[in-house]
């Protein structure tokens, strides 16, 4: 299928109802997966595609995630490690509908595998992203956060937390950084890179022991964007061991 072709069959599809996410162990057939090494892998899926309908996530041609709408992170799915036909199809659709269609390999630690860019390729090309996530022991009192650029018309920015130094500088669309810093709650400003005044501010709570995702999603000009989507941070808790009281999130000012 063509690019032009595949924008065309994602931009064809409205959107569909809530999020149905399987967990479990998908069964893979044996001709769709090389073996690997190592412990289990694990994979999340998340849709932070802000033009994109619903979409359908298979593995090795067997439908693991349906009707995921945007802005969704999927629970982590055990897999034996090795390499995976990855393919993403309108809701409803079959994979030789699929809009992305890849091999990923996955060794013996956790994956975040994310759906990007545009349909409408106005600023950015609609593509899958997969990248690991730390799981390594955290020390005393202490949170891990990794923050990814997914706002598509956004420059590179500077991700500060009010009244304390820059947490994460230079950040360009689809790039993520990962910091460990003291548990708490912060106010993070998001600024063009360099300086200048903050573009929007995010509020989050990182709780001690835990490992955070936050994704920076929407547009900085949504009326002259092809999906009116505020910025927004759509923030997840990926594993570790708290020892504080549960909580964490954020939201868009």
């Amino acid at each position: 299928m063509s690019d032009q072709t595949r924008r065309r069959v994602l931009a064809g599809v409205g959107g569909g109802t809530a999020a149905a996410l399987l967990g479990g162990t998908p069964v893979l057939a044996g001709s769709e997966r090389r073996q690997g090494g190592g412990g289990l892998a694990a994979l999340q899926v998340a849709h932070m595609s802000p033009d994109a309908p619903n979409v359908d996530v298979y593995l090795g041609g067997q439908a693991v995630l349906t009707d995921v709408p945007f802005q969704t992170v999927s629970n982590f799915l055990p897999l034996a490690p090795g390499s995976y036909q990855l393919q993403v199809t309108p809701a409803g659709e079959s994979p030789d509908q699929a809009v992305v269609d890849t091999m990923i390999d996955l060794a013996g630690r956790a994956y975040t595998a994310i759906a990007t860019g545009e349909v409408a390729d106005q600023n950015r090309p609609f593509y899958p992203l997969v990248h690991p996530v730390q799981m390594a022991p955290l020390g005393q009192d202490m949170a891990r956060i990794r923050l990814f650029h997914l706002a598509p018309d956004a420059p590179r920015v500077d991700v500060v937390p009010q009244g304390g130094d820059p947490l994460f500088t230079g950040l360009g669309y689809s790039q993520y950084r990962t910091a460990e810093v003291p548990a708490g709650d912060y106010t993070l400003d998001v600024q063009p890179a360099g300086g200048g005044d903050p573009v929007t501010s995010f509020d989050i709570s990182l709780n001690a022991g835990w490992i955070y995702s936050g994704y920076v999603i929407g547009y900085v000009e949504p009326g002259n964007a092809p999906a009116d989507v505020n910025l927004n941070l759509v923030t997840t808790v990926d594993g570790g061991t708290p020892t504080g009281m549960s909580g964490g999130g954020g939201g868009g000012s």
